[in-house]
C-alpha cells in the first residue's frame, strides 16, 4: 500500500544570512552522467531536465530577492553578488556519489542546488541515500552527508529529494547549518521521481507556498 504523507505548507527561505555562501551550481546525483545523456528517452533524463529547469528559475528568484534586500539594507557588496548570481548556473552531473572523492562538493564548495534522483530509505530509524540510481548499490547515511558538507565551503540553498522516504531525508538534512532548504517526496514510496517532482512544482506554484524571510 502506498503511504502518502500529510501535505504541509511549503516554506522556502529566500533571504539567507550571507548570499556569498550560496553556490551558483546545480548538482544532479544518481541520474544522467552528462548533458549528452539527456537526449536519450529515459525516465531519469526527463526527470533531470524538468527538475533542472525549475530549480534554475528558483535559484535565480532567490538571488534577485536577496540582492534587492541587500540594497534596501545598505549592504555595499551587492554588485559583486549581482554579477556572480545572475549568470546562468553551471550544471554538474554525478551518477555516483563518492564521499571519498569530491562527493557533493564542486571545487571544494557546496552547490547552490542539489537534486537527487536515486533512492532513499530508512535503516533503523536513520535516513539513508543511494550512491547511484540502482537501489541495490551502496547507501550513505544523512549524517555521513552532513559530515562531508562540513569539509567544504558554503551552503546548499535547496535540496530536492523526490525519492522514497524523501520527507524524512529532507527533514534530517534541513537540521544542518550547511543547508538552507530541503524538500522531500510526499509519498513514502513513489514508483518514479517524476510524480514527486510534479508535486514539488505544484506546491511552489500554489498560493500555499510561503516565502520565509530572515
Amino acid at each position: 500500500m502506498t503511504i502518502i504523507k500529510r501535505k504541509k505548507e511549503l516554506e522556502i527561505e529566500y533571504k539567507v544570512d550571507d548570499i556569498s555562501q550560496i553556490g551558483n551550481t546545480i548538482l544532479v546525483t544518481a541520474g544522467p552522467s552528462d548533458f549528452a545523456e539527456l537526449q536519450k528517452s529515459l525516465i531519469h533524463c526527463n526527470e533531470a531536465m524538468v527538475a533542472i529547469g525549475v530549480m534554475r528559475m528558483k535559484l535565480s528568484e532567490m538571488a534577485t530577492k536577496s540582492i534587492k534586500l541587500m540594497i534596501r539594507n545598505g549592504e555595499n557588496d551587492w554588485e559583486d553578488e549581482l554579477e556572480r548570481m545572475t549568470e546562468w548556473p553551471e550544471i554538474e552531473f554525478r551518477c555516483t556519489i563518492d564521499l571519498t572523492a569530491d562527493g557533493l562538493l564542486i571545487d571544494g564548495e557546496a552547490p547552490g542546488v542539489w537534486i537527487h534522483l536515486g533512492h532513499g530509505d530508512v535503516d533503523d530509524s536513520i535516513p539513508i541515500i543511494s550512491t547511484t540510481d540502482d537501489g541495490a548499490d551502496a547507501f550513505i547515511t544523512v549524517n555521513e552527508v552532513l559530515t562531508h558538507l562540513k569539509t567544504g565551503k558554503g551552503k546548499i540553498w535547496m535540496v530536492l529529494m523526490p525519492v522514497c522516504h524523501g520527507n524524512e531525508i529532507a527533514e534530517a538534512l534541513e537540521s544542518s547549518d550547511n543547508i538552507v532548504n530541503a524538500w522531500g517526496s510526499q509519498k513514502e514510496q513513489p514508483y518514479w521521481s517524476w510524480g514527486e517532482i510534479i508535486n514539488f512544482i505544484n506546491q511552489i506554484t500554489s498560493t500555499g507556498a510561503r516565502h520565509v524571510w530572515q
